[in-house]
């Protein structure tokens, strides 16, 4: 409700407004995050919730045209600093605040839009295969998924705005977030069982791992961010690596988010469910999150 909220306001704005300041600019790239978390782990609505008060649930608005209006422009911004500055110090911050370089999160939202196609055509066909063209697309995504590259953490054009220790934990999530990226594309599309996806898995939970084991000898209390312990724990089923996302879970407590109760309530049940031996046209968590008629909000 919050998020359709802001996307409204967004539109609004800017249909009256050229230029936006450094903060209006990191506020937009903070619902562009919290947007495509949430619209990763959306179930599709039903018709009265998509028509409900003009509630923008299928086009939520975090394509590329959502948020170009935010972009840099040519002219100097509405704080008097030039394009290029103002662009690096607000990527600097909103990555100082998440953690996550802003083109992985744009790899994560044209994800999404993939994945959403190809559960919807496997829901009308009923079949794995998908279509010529739509199988062209999953291909030219999983390349650009394989082939991402994570830019330099420390920029030049804001020095001393990320500390060592932050740099380490930046970079260790921003390794998370891209191996759960393949494991959702994976999981999704290419229908993956588990056992090809356990490499990433492994590298999903050291990274999460060396996080709070370095937050806690640095003394820094800052909630993580749980979107891919879910995905990689989603697809987690042997012993060993179900006991280390338990215990990363039993840690994390400390931080008193409620909210990520619901998804350990799903990774109970998918654990217990256990690896489907049939052909499946989604992942477990999802079959399990539909019958469960939950919401999962991860970030």
């Amino acid at each position: 409700m919050h998020l359709d909220g802001a996307y409204r306001l967004i539109n609004q704005a800017r249909s009256w407004k050229k230029k936006y300041s450094s903060k209006a600019q990191a506020l937009h790239r903070i619902y562009f995050f919290l947007r495509t978390v949430y619209e990763s782990t959306r179930m599709k609505p039903t018709t009265a919730q998509s028509s409900n008060n003009g509630s923008p649930m299928l086009d939520w608005g975090t394509s590329a045209e959502a948020i170009s209006g935010v972009l840099p422009e040519d002219g100097p911004a509405s704080d008097g600093r030039s394009p290029s500055d103002q662009y690096s110090n607000d990527m600097c911050t909103y990555a100082h605040i998440y953690g996550v370089p802003h083109s992985l999160l744009i790899l994560l939202n044209r994800t999404v839009e993939v994945v959403r196609m190809a559960m919807e055509e496997r829901e009308q066909t009923g079949v794995r295969g998908l279509s010529s063209d739509l199988a062209v697309k999953c291909d030219e995504m999983e390349l650009r998924i394989v082939e991402w590259l994570a830019d330099p953490i420390n920029d030049p054009a804001s020095p001393g705005r990320v500390t060592p220790t932050n740099s380490i934990i930046m970079e260790h999530m921003t390794r998370a977030f891209h191996n759960a990226i393949i494991i959702y594309f994976a999981q999704h599309v290419r229908l993956l069982k588990h056992q090809y996806l356990q490499p990433f898995i492994i590298k999903v939970i050291d990274s999460i791992e060396t996080i709070e084991r370095i937050k806690a000898e640095a003394h820094i209390f800052a909630a993580p961010l749980y979107w891919p312990a879910f995905i990689a724990a989603s697809e987690a089923f042997e012993p060993a690596l179900q006991e280390r996302f338990q215990k990363w879970y039993r840690d994390v407590e400390i931080y008193g988010i409620g909210c990520i109760r619901t998804g350990t309530q799903v990774l109970s049940d998918v654990w217990d469910k256990g690896p489907c031996p049939g052909a499946t046209l989604t992942s477990i968590w999802r079959m399990v999150l539909e019958r469960r008629g939950d919401i999962l909000l991860l970030s």
